[in-house]
């Protein structure tokens, strides 16, 4: 749970951005007014140094302490994920301020300071220890265990080191050991503070945001001031009024700042951060090494050990996911069957010369279908492995062989290709499926139809080429021709097309189009968080007719626009519904790319989430890579603007469009949908569990939301949970139904979790 909240909050300008803007300046005066009162004291402590004054040294310094704790105590009653963490920020520093005064007014009295002073100390600084950590819980992705590993290093070998050096140190001290335990554990504590937030630190990088650091910077100022105060303690020159005393106001007051600044910067996590376990790490090898040269304690030996033990685990976890992410890389632009490029593969070739002329080839296995039916479908994958391996022996030096999918395949010829080179190329691969392959024990005479489009003339993007080519192989499958250069000339209508174009007209006119609704679920607390709408045609004589069967037809048209329009007010108005009756949830809708042309599409969504009063973050958009590929400048422009209004984006189908890998960062999205094709069968095929667990790991990293679609079956869900992802949405969970019935089962679903206890 605390995994998907965090894809969900820190897409904005961090986890500071659950503060207002008039909380953060109300914040912003009162340290404005503090750092003019620790002006006054530490000019007056310099100007009076070595006098006991009771208006400086115990009041104005107390309201000093007072700022941060009023300070952490607010930001803990503003709630937010963050709230419990400044809880115990707050409880620390409220201790400290009551212990700092009891210690004052005794000593300055010339009495002894009560026994438990220490013990005090001790528990506040645990305090901004637990709050740090559960910081660190909330802002980095669940299943992240290298900040973990890498404190675990950094306490070690701190331990280490002290438990080299103190005992020398400690001599210079009387009393009793538990006296000199507890003078000698605050420092220590406060050590562990600094190398927890440095770990953190070290693991977000770029991505940690300004409150770590003036966590760091003030943790750090009440660290150096123990010190000092425990090497006075040991010389016995510490007096009040001291100033050193300028060191615990000066950290207290910089931890309290960090109350009010975001947490992490809105960039991806780093994948690797290594460079400061492993110089920690050699650290305390040293140690060990010492150890065998010299006496030493054997509670140092034991924690440098243990040091080194979490550093070779830490070492082998980043190997693994070094190894995981390459073949994960491999498997994004490679097809499982036969190792060719995938259509990401296909796309990062394309856009490797974007401005050259090429040739792109479309190949289809003519009756495979057939083949496939009558033998079996291993028998298939034994047509295409034959197929796509005489194929890569045909296609010319430089020339990228990929698959598509079923029994298509493509041919992108290198730069600066033509018309006869890709003639050619096409007449090569004919003749390499000249003889027959071999199924089963049987000769099979393989067929293929070959259709040629050209960049730039016929396409930029592989979208475009792919649909030039399409009709040409089309065409030259119905003429039986073999192979077919794609002509700009050839009708883009065909009868058949016009009759239905008339039907969608009638049917938009006449309101036969509905809503249908599939839910998502969250899969740590299986419940149902929001759906997304899905357009049917209620068809007069067909019945319901899927969106994928007609609108495909209405994306070059002028009625995609009012569709699109329809949708979302009817989606909005049934979510305005819902929330009417005690179900509230998040709304998905598809944005096709048409729609992502049209400038007045972020007005018009506007006016709808008012009419409906609908809260704009609900709403989530969803955009299909390949909807990026056109005018990406304009989509860019569009998807800002419906960011600016608050609008949630989601990357949808990610893994079977054509955009880069670098296409995914750049959008501002804030959710990743990972197509069916890598879900389904995911809980008995280990390479898409691999996948899964990859892109999980990747929408984490970036701080999305990641929702798994295409959960067919319950090894499919367990694996959707077991691999992290925050959201489901399949078959298995609940068909696409209309809003009447999704009403009723979620009612059912609901009913029935609340009889078992609400357990997952």
């Amino acid at each position: 749970m605390a995994n998907r909240v965090a894809a969900d909050s820190v897409s904005g300008p961090g986890l500071g951005s659950d503060v207002s803007d008039a909380a953060r300046r109300r914040a912003g005066w009162m340290y404005g007014l503090g750092t003019v009162v620790f002006a006054v004291y530490a000019i007056w402590l310099i100007t009076g140094y070595g006098d006991y004054l009771p208006a400086r040294d115990l009041y104005l310094y107390t309201a000093l302490l007072a700022i941060p704790a009023v300070s952490f105590t607010v930001r803990a009653f503003l709630g937010g994920r963050t709230a419990v963490a400044w809880r115990f920020f707050a409880a620390g520093s409220l201790l400290w301020l009551a212990t700092d005064a009891t210690y004052i007014l005794t000593t300055a009295s010339g009495a002894d300071a009560p026994g438990w002073v220490d013990w005090t100390y001790i528990v506040a600084t645990g305090c901004f220890y637990v709050g740090v950590v559960l910081l660190a819980r909330a802002v980095l992705p669940a299943g992240n265990s290298n900040v973990w590993l890498d404190g675990l290093i950094i306490t070690c070998t701190v331990v280490a080191v002290g438990t080299l050096f103190f005992p020398q140190f400690l001599q210079n001290f009387s009393g009793t050991p538990v006296e000199i335990f507890a003078d000698a554990s605050g420092p220590m504590i406060g050590l562990l503070l600094v190398s927890l937030l440095i770990a953190v630190i070290g693991v977000m990088w770029r991505a940690a945001g300004p409150m770590w650091w003036w966590l760091l910077v003030g943790a750090a100022s009440l660290w150096i001031a123990d010190m000092l105060w425990l090497t006075e303690l040991a010389e016995q020159t510490y007096d009040n009024g001291a100033l050193l005393d300028l060191g615990w106001p000066a950290g207290m007051f910089t931890m309290g700042v960090a109350a009010w600044w975001p947490a992490a910067r809105d960039r991806p996590l780093p994948q690797l951060r290594w460079a400061v376990p492993l110089s920690v790490t050699v650290a305390a090898f040293g140690i060990v090494l010492h150890a065998t040269q010299t006496s030493t304690p054997q509670i140092t030996v034991a924690f440098a050990a243990a040091a080194v033990l979490f550093g070779a685990v830490r070492s082998a976890q980043a190997f693994r996911a070094v190894s995981r992410r390459e073949e994960a890389q491999r498997q994004a632009i490679a097809d499982d069957l036969t190792g060719l490029a995938n259509r990401r593969g296909l796309a990062v070739a394309l856009e490797s010369h974007p401005t050259s002329q090429r040739a792109l080839l479309l190949i289809d296995i003519d009756r495979f279908k057939q083949i496939n039916d009558t033998l079996g479908h291993q028998a298939g994958d034994d047509v295409l492995l034959q197929v796509s391996a005489r194929l890569r022996a045909a296609v010319p030096p430089g020339a990228v062989l990929a698959r598509l999918g079923g029994d298509e395949f493509v041919a992108l010829l290198g730069p600066g290709a033509g018309w006869e080179d890709a003639v050619r190329a096409a007449e090569d691969l004919h003749t390499a499926l000249g003889a027959p392959v071999q199924a089963r024990d049987i000769e099979i005479q393989v067929d293929i139809s070959v259709g040629i489009s050209f960049a730039p003339q016929n396409g930029t993007t592989a979208t475009e080429l792919l649909s030039s080519a399409d009709r040409a192989m089309r065409r030259a499958k119905a003429e039986r021709v073999g192979s077919m250069v794609f002509d700009q000339r050839w009708e883009s209508g065909q009868a058949g097309g016009l009759l239905l174009m008339q039907d969608l007209r009638r049917a938009l006119e006449q309101d036969e189009f509905v809503c249908y609704f599939q839910p998502q679920l969250d899969v740590l607390t299986d419940e149902v968080v929001g759906v997304e709408s899905l357009l049917r045609w209620q068809h007069l004589e067909r019945g319901i007719i899927p969106a994928g069967q007609f609108l495909p037809m209405l994306e070059q048209t002028a009625m995609i626009r009012p569709l699109t329009d329809f949708v979302l007010d009817a989606s909005l108005a049934q979510l305005r519904h819902w929330d009417d009756q005690g179900l509230h949830l998040r709304l998905s809708v598809n944005l096709s790319a048409t729609n992502l042309m049209d400038l007045g599409l972020p007005l018009r969504v506007a006016q709808m989430l008012t009419q409906h009063r609908i809260t704009a973050p609900r709403l989530t958009l969803e955009v299909t890579e390949t909807a990026l590929a056109g005018d990406q400048e304009r989509a860019h422009v569009v998807l800002g603007q419906l960011h600016e209004i608050g609008a949630q984006l989601s990357i949808d189908d990610y893994g079977s469009g054509y955009s880069s890998l670098q296409q995914v960062g750049r959008l501002g999205a804030q959710e990743l949908k990972l197509d069916r094709e890598f879900v389904t069968g995911a809980g008995q095929r280990g390479d898409l569990q691999s996948i899964l667990s990859a892109t999980a790991h990747l929408a984490h990293g970036l701080r999305l939301r990641m929702v798994a679609e295409g959960v067919e079956s319950a090894s499919d869900l367990d694996q959707v949970r077991a691999v992290g992802c925050d959201v489901a949405q399949g078959f298995f969970i609940s068909p696409p139904r209309s809003a009447e019935e999704i009403t009723q089962w979620m009612t059912i679903q609901r009913a029935e979790r609340a009889l078992d206890g609400g357990q997952p």
